[in-house]
């Protein structure tokens, strides 16, 4: 295909796209809330001919600790700014909330 054709199929595709999201908004609905009009269902493991990389975040239980000025949560090697482990340090609180 042509490059000229395939940007412009590209702008096309992204301009009805950013319509159909103004569109939902000024509805009352969420801009990101669904795109599966838009987007292909995951192929078959057969059908697979290339591969996403998809990062996942995952909470972990930890620790509340300092470090200088900055109260921070950490689990094993794993280390995360967490304002709510002023709370559990100063005995305030049992449980940090989540970040």
């Amino acid at each position: 295909m042509d490059r000229r054709i395939f940007s412009f199929v590209m702008i096309a595709t992204v301009l009805c796209c950013l319509r159909g999201a103004q569109a939902q908004a000024n509805s009352g609905g969420s801009i990101l809330s669904n795109f599966n009009h838009i987007t292909p269902s995951t192929p078959r493991p057969e059908d697979v001919n290339c591969y996403v990389e998809v990062r996942t975040t995952t909470q972990m239980g930890g620790r509340c600790g300092r470090m200088g000025r900055v109260y921070t949560c950490q689990a094993g090697p794993y280390l995360s700014p967490n304002p709510g482990c002023q709370g559990v340090l100063s005995g305030t609180r049992t449980v940090a909330a989540a970040p």
